[in-house]
């Protein structure tokens, strides 16, 4: 295996896990430690899924709103709003706290517990998000989202 080979979803594999996979001769690690390796790339877990159907849908709220207010786009990236006035930009910043709060009533609602910036491991530009909720909401995974409108 060569070091472009070392990679697990784009990181560095530990030298456990490389070791793990280029010595497949060593005596076979238990269930225990097994999971502990393969728990950062497991993610469809449904709370997980939840999550990120939410982060989908306040990016979707946030940017298309942000869209409405301004027909200029992001030096760094040409699908992301860009703000220049002030108080458009104090417009976008209480949508975005409003979102916000209305989507961790959702969660708490949900039973889906606090927010934790680990289940944020998503980077996709403004239209990627975009793109996303519209897939979600095309195939009927944000139904559930309905009865909080």
């Amino acid at each position: 295996m060569n070091n472009s080979d070392d990679v697990i979803r784009g990181r560095r594999l530990t030298d456990r896990e490389s070791n793990m996979l280029n010595y497949p001769d060593l005596p076979m690690m238990d269930d225990k430690i097994w999971n502990e390796i393969l728990a950062p790339f497991i993610i469809n877990e449904p709370v997980k899924d939840k999550w990120f159907e939410l982060l989908c849908y306040y990016n979707y709220q946030t940017e298309m709103y942000d869209r409405a207010l301004t027909n200029l786009r992001s030096p760094y990236d040409e699908t992301e709003a860009y703000i220049v006035e002030p108080e458009v930009r104090e417009s976008s910043t209480i949508n975005a706290i409003n979102a916000r709060k209305f989507v961790l009533q959702i969660a708490k609602q949900e039973g889906m517990g606090s927010y934790n910036s680990d289940n944020n491991k998503y980077h996709f530009s403004a239209q990627g998000w975009i793109d996303e909720y519209l897939a979600l909401k095309k195939c009927g995974k944000l139904d559930w989202l309905e009865k909080y409108m």
